[in-house]
């Protein structure tokens, strides 16, 4: 009787995703930034600069897009990885300042930035379980500032002495949540990083939202 009942079957085998490969990507969001502005001493200057009393900052905000590569390794439920991205604003990221008085700038000057060419390169730490992903992430930064002196009566940005463009360096710190699409070998991502450039003229804090990011990873189910 015992070789007649029927045989049950082996319960299916678990799926596992595994996150190791390379991967390229696009990414696109929201930037929220602020530039500080700042003035030498004019005793460092030969008495012409207009000093710090003259110090101002100003807080673009724009759509951001870019582009990532990266590659990563999973042990276990570990995940460690290297990232790079460049990334522009839809707008530059320009914003403008109020008037701004003399002494040593011209009277109805207003100034104007601009961020381009955002690069960030560093590591990458998950946590993954099943299709999900938690990491941390951070490194080096770089950016392209821009300022311009502009008339307000006029609103032309002239060839004065505050133009200038020059490329920074700074760091970035965030974190995000990766979500493994199945068997398409894609993923989707949503991450927030903060950005810290500076100079000795210039500062520029940032808090970027890729709202989406999508790639396709050398994932294996």
């Amino acid at each position: 009787m015992a070789a007649d009942m029927p045989i049950k079957a082996p319960p299916p085998p678990v799926v596992y995703y595994d996150w190791t490969g390379a991967y390229i990507g696009f990414n696109a969001g929201s930037v929220w930034s602020q530039i500080d502005q700042t003035f030498p001493n004019p005793l460092l200057t030969g008495g012409t600069g207009p000093g710090s009393g003259n110090n101002f900052s100003t807080s673009p905000s724009s759509g951001i897009f870019g582009f990532h590569a990266g590659a990563q390794w999973q042990w276990g439920a570990w995940v460690l990885g290297a990232e790079a991205a460049l990334s522009g604003c839809f707008s530059e990221c320009v914003a403008t300042s109020g008037v701004v008085p003399p002494p040593g700038i011209a009277a109805n000057t207003f100034f104007q930035h601009k961020i381009t060419n955002l690069f960030t390169v560093g590591p990458r730490l998950g946590y993954a379980w099943d299709r999900w992903m938690i990491f941390a992430t951070g490194g080096y930064a770089s950016a392209d500032l821009k300022t311009a002196a502009c008339n307000a009566l006029t609103n032309v940005c002239d060839g004065t002495r505050f133009n200038g463009a020059s490329r920074n360096n700074g760091w970035y710190a965030g974190g995000g949540l990766d979500y493994m699409v199945h068997r398409a070998r894609w993923s989707t991502c949503c991450s927030a990083s903060n950005i810290n450039i500076s100079t000795s003229a210039r500062r520029v804090r940032s808090a970027s939202i890729p709202a989406a990011a999508l790639r396709p990873d050398g994932t294996k189910t």
